[in-house]
């Protein structure tokens, strides 16, 4: 399970990932790391509201293949005043800090699998071959 939390520190920790390892496409689009953050963090909280509504306190590991398609689902859209460009350009910025969060999620998992595999592991090497 992922709780609030940890998706919210994913979502930080994915949005810093991007900042610091895609300094091209900033300086290539003329923003600097503080609208980065502001495009990024605005996309985050909208796939925040749509993981977890307005009750859940978790979500199930499998919910989590599916945030490309709700990445895709909150992608910036044409408002009729900015240009198409700019548009492309954050949504290119998320796509490419999508695949951070997804990576980050994933780890988060496979790290909860790990410390419960050595949980089990403890308790079975405490049966006796009585």
């Amino acid at each position: 399970m992922i709780t609030k939390t940890q998706f919210k520190d994913a979502c930080k920790k994915a949005a810093i990932y991007t900042i610091m390892s895609n300094p091209e496409i900033i300086s290539d689009n003329c923003i600097n790391d503080e609208e980065v953050a502001g495009i990024l963090v605005r996309f985050y909280k909208r796939i925040y509201k749509k993981v977890y509504g307005e009750s859940e306190e978790s979500i199930d590991v499998n919910d989590i293949d599916k945030i490309y398609v709700i990445a895709f689902e909150c992608l910036y859209k044409d408002d009729g005043i900015t240009p198409n460009y700019v548009i492309y350009q954050e949504n290119m910025l998320c796509l490419t800090s999508i695949n951070a969060l997804y990576e980050i999620l994933r780890s988060k998992i496979e790290d909860d699998y790990c410390e419960l595999e050595r949980d089990i592991d403890g308790l079975l090497n405490m049966w006796s071959d009585d």
